[in-house]
């Protein structure tokens, strides 16, 4: 474990703070594109609005072309400054404005390793990580960022993972996708949040042999076009077929699996089967609405997982697949 930690100071009154924090939400209109630290949105939310608007280009014998773009330590450089005055024009004003300036810029830091401490530094840019009201106001900086981009790109966000996509219909298509990304990088310059550009991707959808290639710069870095990519914990690849990420999946839920049985001393299966649907069985849920396989193969693949795992109980070794559920009273990963 690191050693490494850092401390924080700051005088403002947590009870009147948290009271008055409340009401935000009521006059701060959140961009309904935005998907992170949300009521009710998730990841999940925002890869099945994008794979919905795909799967319909795809069927409609069109490409798309998507844009990831990430931030390079976005919550630490916010510019207060700039902030502040954003929140201004949301219309807030009096006590909870300034107990928010008081918030920010009453901060300082130090840093520990093992029993040494720095000096006490003033923080002057950046929200403060783990606070209740820091995920917020970090929503807030971003939050126009999706009014620089018109009809024929649609921004999806994630906190700072920001997602572009345009529908294909011919080659000089490929133009307005430049235009957005030359957009994004003014508007990035000028709110002072620096782009990862070794983060940011292409990945070109497409249904057809052949299909058109795309040369698209961000900065003055051409962009890097992968066959597949990581969309929020998903690998997509060109034809959305989602078999490498079924693969990737199974891999893993097997090294964990395995894990299991090698570590744990005890092998009553109770407890080996908490620690399976603990530890294993959500690595294989996860976005399982967005990959969900529709072919026998697949399906086999994602069960043999399970089917495994309980095979090598005490208790189901000499028992089929479906006695072994009845058993211990689980369903199939398919029927879940």
């Amino acid at each position: 474990m690191d050693n490494t930690s850092t401390s924080w100071s700051g005088s403002y009154d947590y009870i009147v703070f948290t009271v008055s924090f409340k009401c935000i939400p009521h006059f701060l209109p959140i961009t309904k594109h935005q998907h992170g630290f949300m009521s009710r949105r998730s990841t999940i939310t925002n890869l099945l609005e994008s794979v919905n608007d795909w799967t319909l280009a795809l069927n409609d014998k069109h490409g798309v072309v998507i844009a990831y773009i990430d931030y390079a330590k976005a919550s630490d450089t916010v510019c207060h400054a700039k902030l502040l005055r954003k929140l201004a024009s949301y219309g807030m004003s009096g006590d909870l404005l300034e107990w928010i300036c008081v918030f920010l810029h009453d901060q300082s830091h130090c840093t520990r390793v093992n029993n040494a401490y720095s000096e006490y530094v003033n923080i002057h840019s950046g929200v403060i990580q783990g606070s209740v009201i820091g995920p917020l106001l970090f929503l807030i900086y971003v939050n126009d960022v999706t009014e620089i981009f018109g009809n024929d790109c649609i921004c999806k966000l994630y906190a700072d993972e920001i997602k572009l996509y345009s529908i294909i219909h011919s080659k000089g298509d490929y133009g307005e996708m430049q235009t957005r990304l030359s957009e994004l990088q003014c508007w990035s310059d000028q709110w002072q949040l620096t782009i990862s550009y070794k983060k940011c991707s292409v990945l070109l959808l497409n249904n057809v042999k052949g299909g058109h290639q795309a040369n698209l710069v961000l900065g003055d870095k051409e962009v890097s076009q992968p066959d597949c990519v990581k969309d929020l914990g998903v690998l997509t690849d060109q034809h959305l077929k989602f078999e490498e990420h079924i693969n990737h999946t199974v891999t893993r839920a097997n090294r964990v699996a395995n894990l299991i049985h090698k570590c744990f001393i005890s092998k009553d299966p109770t407890t080996l089967m908490k620690a399976y649907t603990t530890y294993v069985r959500p690595i294989m849920e996860y976005a399982s609405c967005i990959w969900s396989p529709h072919t026998v193969g697949l399906t086999k693949t994602i069960e043999s997982v399970q089917r495994q795992f309980m095979k090598r109980l005490p208790c189901c070794c000499n028992v089929t697949y479906s006695e072994r559920l009845a058993k211990l009273q689980l369903d199939s990963l398919e029927l879940r």
